[in-house]
Formats: C-alpha cells, structure tokens, sequence
C-alpha cells in the first residue's frame, strides 16, 4: 500500500516536471524565433539598410566638400558686393538704364515711383513733365 501511494506520488511528480519541461521547452521556442527574427532585422538594416545608406552619404559629402567649400566661398563673395551695393545709397540711382526694358530703382520709394512713371511713360512714348513726375508718389495707406 505505502508502495502505491509512493508510486503515484511519483507518478504525479513525473507528469508535473514533464509538463514543466513542455512548458518551458515551448517558452524556449518563442524565445529563439524572437531572437532569430531580432537578428535578422538587425542583419537588413545593417547589411544594405540605413546605416549603409547614411555612411554613403557622408563619404560621398566628404568627397564633394571642397567644391561646396568653393562654392559657399563665391556665395559669401557675391552677398558681400550685395551688401557693399545696398551701403551705397547714392550710388544705385546713378546707376538706373531703363533703356533695355528692366531697371534698377533705389530703395526710396518716392524716387522709385517717379522712374517707374518715367520708364514707363519712356516706354509708351508719352511726355510727361518734370513736375508731375515730382509729385508722383505710392500710396502709402495701403
């Protein structure tokens, strides 16, 4: 009798640890397959994926970098005279051919108004005299 029940005490122990095994030779499984998934992405991206694609363009920048550089230089050299250009108030209305159909009018907005009116009248082959051209103006209310 003490046999019996040694047995199936046994018996009970051995069903428990064999599903114990199942259950965790199961979690084992899924463990892999999301390692293995893990290390496949990680393979794409890695392989010809992002960081390939990023460390090609650096090097590539890298490689263009004094041409950029020259570039910026003559860029920096042009906005000089752009700025040198807009210092010289005086200068730029000497500078005003409304003979070729487009022309250069100071920042003032008055003298502005008055050679837009004249190349334009120029343009139309109107005459218009000097003291209307005086009292042309833009309208500043709006």
């Amino acid at each position: 009798m003490i046999y019996a029940i040694v047995a199936f005490f046994c018996g009970i122990f051995l069903c428990g640890a064999a599903a114990f095994g199942w259950y965790l030779l199961t979690m084992i499984k899924r463990l892999t397959a999301a390692v293995d998934l893990q290390v496949k992405s990680t393979q794409e991206l890695l392989g010809e994926g992002s960081f390939t694609r990023i460390s090609k363009a650096l090097t590539s920048m890298n490689n263009a970098m004094p041409d950029m550089l020259a570039g910026m230089k003559e860029f920096a050299g042009v906005m000089r005279l752009v700025f040198k250009a807009n210092e010289e108030t005086e200068a730029p209305a000497k500078r005003v051919a409304a003979d070729e159909g487009s022309a250069f009018y100071p920042h003032n907005d008055q003298q502005a108004a008055i050679n837009e009116v004249a190349a334009e009248a120029a343009r139309q082959r109107i005459i218009i005299p000097a003291e209307d051209l005086a009292r042309m103006h833009t309208d500043e209310a709006t």
